[in-house]
């Protein structure tokens, strides 16, 4: 269901346009919507190229209300205001979570909660890149030891991966301090090992601010801004619309919604794939749902709380060894893992193919 008054911010899309590729490592996702739709088989890229998908239009709103549980939640109108790789989004309320008859849903981790944020933030237009981790690390993350031999592209437009949370923190640290001019760096890091890239880890992480949200200089997303940057005032299963039924989790079908703004293992060829590819949401984000999981900075959690939430997870909880989330879906995930409001729960320290978009409070 969608809401408001809508405008067109993009038109079509092809489906399985072949690309440069760069390779990551598999891992198994999770869970999705329904829609009725007819399964396409898979098709190589030989078949698949010049071929021309169905229409896909996003859509934004001018603004909603929804009342949940006896809760009203307001969205503001959703309007992209990108530039310099960043783009704006203003504070307001969004619904977290998902329906119960959304396909896929973690029943204690997806309750439908009325959030609201109340200050606007800076988001990455894209995934962080290979080419801008390189300017940080000579050691690319995806070439390390425990990635899937052979996958070690280092494709400058691709998604970085295999990142531990911890150097996702320390690459959004020096990105603060080199600035210009400077921010201050958010986390103050303790305890650490190993190098940069080569699967360096902290037993102490702190924040350098009263809150995450009050810190100004380069963060990750936290949970609840990250959805409702994705989300981008939509409802559904992603972005797009819902998702086409699956008969059984792992299920890998074709999806027009999904195809038309993600890579995901329909369309994926298993590896990643150069950003900005797929249509953006309507704030003007690409790649939000599939190419990489995205990690965020609060812990990953089964159980989430409901009713009204305002500014959720402000601090960094003192065992940082527990899993965190991560977000969105990954080229190698079926389309029920790559909802909006799933999440993954990887250990802090894992090597796994997830990526991550940086964040910064508007003070």
């Amino acid at each position: 269901m969608r809401f408001g008054t809508r405008f067109r911010v993009a038109l079509c899309v092809v489906a399985g346009v072949p690309a440069t590729h760069c390779n990551t490592t598999e891992r198994v996702g999770g869970s999705a919507d329904a829609a009725t739709a007819s399964p396409v088989p898979p098709r190589d890229d030989a078949s698949a190229a010049g071929e021309a998908g169905p229409v896909v239009v996003i859509e934004a709103t001018s603004g909603w209300t929804a009342v949940i549980d006896g809760n009203s939640c307001t969205h503001v109108a959703v309007r992209p205001s990108c530039a310099n790789g960043l783009c704006r989004i203003p504070p307001g309320c969004f619904v977290q979570g998902s329906p119960d008859d959304e396909q896929g849903r973690g029943e204690n981790a997806e309750p439908l909660a009325p959030v609201t944020l109340t200050r606007a933030f800076d988001i990455g237009e894209t995934e962080v890149t290979v080419e801008q981790w390189l300017k940080f690390s000579s050691n690319l993350p995806n070439n390390r030891a425990g990635a899937k031999p052979g996958f070690t592209s280092m494709e400058a437009t691709c998604p970085v991966t295999h990142t531990t949370w911890f150097e996702a923190l320390a690459y959004l640290n020096h990105l603060s301090t080199t600035s210009v001019p400077p921010l201050p760096a958010c986390y103050q890091l303790a305890g650490c090992t190993g190098e940069v890239g080569r699967g360096f880890a902290c037993t102490v992480v702190k924040l350098t601010a009263p809150s995450i949200y009050e810190c100004a200089g380069f963060r990750l997303p936290t949970y609840a801004e990250w959805e409702y940057a994705a989300r981008a005032g939509s409802r559904t299963a992603v972005y797009s619309g819902n998702l086409v039924r699956i008969s059984r989790p792992g299920e890998v079908i074709y999806d027009p919604n999904l195809d038309a703004i993600a890579w995901y293992a329909w369309n994926s060829g298993n590896t990643t794939h150069p950003v900005r590819m797929k249509l953006p949401n309507a704030w003007g984000l690409f790649d939000t749902i599939g190419n990489v999981y995205e990690w965020v900075n609060d812990r990953y959690r089964s159980h989430f709380p409901t009713g009204p939430q305002t500014d959720p997870s402000p601090t960094i909880e003192a065992d940082v060894s527990t899993p965190r989330s991560s977000r969105g879906g990954a080229f190698f995930s079926w389309s029920t893992a790559a909802r909006a409001a799933n999440a993954s729960g990887p250990p802090s320290t894992a090597v796994v193919p997830d990526g991550f978009r940086i964040a910064r409070t508007i003070q």
